[in-house]
This record gives structure tokens, C-alpha cells and sequence, in this order.
């Protein structure tokens, strides 16, 4: 798609989930990856999120809400009759809790060529979307286990990651709002008065963007604590 008219097309979708269809999706199962695709990239995370989280008819909110714990072959709890009750095809939504909640994003995220191959290069970017006041995912790649969880307060946000050997990340702390932002990790300060504070090892730089503080770090485990008022 030409990117002059991805604004267009994202607004298009948003207004269709929205307003056409009350907060539901309208598309078959192999949609559902490109709803992922559009969304949350383009800052409609929101509307993915209430879209998978709302309780009524039809979607996996509801399925929940129908004291599902598998993922059913159709969306009515009519259609569990005679049906399957454990169905791969709406399982698809898992991309969404790995790659946006967790934040965990592979070689293959939103396209080839976005990152290297083989985990060499890993970018984990957390989405504390909706009421939700932590999260967490890992998976098993060919250097190791890479794993994401984080917890939110009003006024913190605190992150665990796993970055495997002879890997290197790239961490993006979502700010959730808060200003005079500092950052540490495992209680030693490495951003405060919008600067990087160097010194701690494992780690390699710092820098804002808007929204977020993107750090560069090494192989291993991490405990990141950002804070503000």
C-alpha cells in the first residue's frame, strides 16, 4: 500500500469496527492478522484491544465470558454443540498478545526485512492498552528464550525482559503519560532530566521519542523501574 494512504485506510477500518459493527470485527480468521497489522502501528491499539476484550456476541471476549477456556470452531455457544472446542483458526489473535501486550517483536514483525533474522536483533516494545495493569509473554527462539512482563501503577512502570546470548535489544518503556520521567534498572539510575546516565553494565544507550525511552542493551536478564509524576 502506498503510505500516503494508510491514514486513510486505518481511519476506513477503525469506523467500520466502531461504528458499523458496535466494537466487533467483521472478517474472516485471515483477517484477524491484518486487523493486527493495521492497528496498533498506526496508534489504534485501543480499538484492538476493546475489539478481542469486549464480552458480547461475537468475539473471544465472549467466548470467555461463556466460561470458554478453548477457543471455539464458530462464535455462538450454540455452535460448541457437535462442533470443535479447541479450533486453531481464530487462534490467530495470539499474534496481538505476543507482539503488542507483551511487546515482544520478531524478525518477521510487520513484514520481511523489518528486523534481522534468527533473533540476532530483538525489539520489545510493550502496549499497556485498556484497564489492563500487567502482562507478560516469552517464546523460544534459536538463541534462547525471550521473555517480556510488565506491571503499571498510576505513577510507574516496571518491566522484567530475557534477551538470550548473542542477542542484542532494543527495550522501549512506554512513559503511560508521566512527565520528569527517570528510569533504572535493577535500582541503579540510567535516564533522569531527559538524559542518559551511563555507567551500568549490559547496557549501551538511551534515548526519548515521543511516548517512550528506548534503551539499547547486551544478553541477559533485566528489571527496569520508570517512574514520574
Amino acid at each position: 500500500m502506498p503510505p500516503a494512504s494508510e491514514a486513510g485506510v486505518v481511519h476506513d477500518i477503525v469506523h467500520n469496527i466502531v461504528d458499523t459493527w458496535g466494537g466487533h470485527h467483521h472478517t474472516g480468521n485471515t483477517g484477524v492478522t491484518c486487523l493486527i497489522d493495521a492497528l496498533t502501528p498506526h496508534g489504534q491499539g485501543e480499538v484492538l484491544y476493546d475489539l478481542v476484550a469486549t464480552p458480547t456476541y461475537p468475539g473471544w471476549g465472549y467466548m470467555v465470558e461463556q466460561g470458554a477456556t478453548t477457543i471455539w470452531e464458530s462464535w455462538s455457544l450454540q455452535s460448541t454443540v457437535g462442533a470443535a472446542e479447541s479450533m486453531i483458526m481464530w487462534a490467530s489473535i495470539d499474534e496481538f498478545f505476543y507482539n503488542d501486550l507483551a511487546g515482544i517483536k520478531g524478525p518477521d514483525y510487520h513484514g520481511p526485512g523489518f528486523m534481522t533474522p534468527g533473533f540476532r536483533e530483538i525489539h520489545i516494545e510493550p502496549h499497556p492498552l485498556g484497564d489492563l495493569k500487567h502482562a507478560g509473554a516469552a517464546i523460544t527462539t534459536v538463541r534462547g528464550q525471550v521473555s517480556s512482563h510488565w506491571r503499571r501503577t498510576d505513577h510507574s512502570f516496571s518491566l522484567d525482559v530475557t534477551i538470550p546470548i548473542n542477542s542484542t535489544a532494543r527495550i522501549s518503556l512506554p512513559t503511560i503519560g508521566l512527565s520528569n520521567v527517570s528510569v533504572s534498572e535493577n535500582g541503579n539510575t540510567i535516564w533522569q532530566n531527559n538524559a542518559y546516565l551511563p555507567g551500568r553494565e549490559g547496557i549501551k544507550s538511551a534515548r526519548t521519542r515521543p511516548d517512550y525511552i528506548d534503551v539499547e542493551i547486551g544478553s541477559g536478564t533485566y528489571h527496569f523501574e520508570l517512574t514520574g509524576t
